[in-house]
């Protein structure tokens, strides 16, 4: 809801609550997919955000944030094959 309405610090520090008190992988997954996807709009942390979104793919693989570094590396130029 803080993602969509613009309000990225509120997205931000919602989403490290959430991986501080996870208490199972799927919410912990989630904590690092959320804080990656609020890094990325930011823009200008795409470093960190990818961090996030590598943790989701090597603990809980998914579509979500495979998706998500995909696009991180196509904004920076890289070739993804």
């Amino acid at each position: 809801m803080f993602l969509r309405k613009g309000d990225l610090r509120t997205s931000l520090k919602l989403a490290e609550r959430t991986i501080q008190y996870a208490d199972t992988l799927s919410l912990l997954a989630d904590g690092h997919l959320r804080a990656g996807r609020t890094l990325h709009i930011e823009g200008n942390r795409h470093v960190e955000a990818a961090k996030h979104y590598e943790t989701v793919n090597k603990n809980m693989p998914g579509v979500l944030a495979s998706v998500g570094l995909a696009g991180i590396y196509l904004q920076k130029g890289a070739r993804i094959s």
